[in-house]
């Protein structure tokens, strides 16, 4: 989950009195969008636009990139 942007105000020295939070959420292929939208209406009164949905995105595990990315996390942690 990404907050990708939030706009609010008209002018610097003036406290808003509302802003828009944008958020980029990228969820795993276990996980339902639907659950997570809930999730998000559970705590806000406020109105919530989905601007752009799709499926959730699987990388093998044996792909040379994510391969590599292992190694640098491992090496960064110390995790095995």
């Amino acid at each position: 989950m990404n907050l990708a942007k939030i706009p609010g105000g008209e002018v610097y020295n003036k406290v808003p009195d509302a802003c828009t939070l944008s958020v980029d959420i990228r969820y795993l292929p276990n996980q339902d969008k639907d659950d997570i939208l809930e999730q998000i209406k559970g705590v806000t009164d406020d109105e919530i636009a989905v601007h752009m949905s799709g499926p959730s995105v699987k990388n093998e595990i044996d792909n040379p990139y994510i391969q590599h990315l292992v190694k640098e996390i491992k090496s960064v942690t110390g995790n095995q």
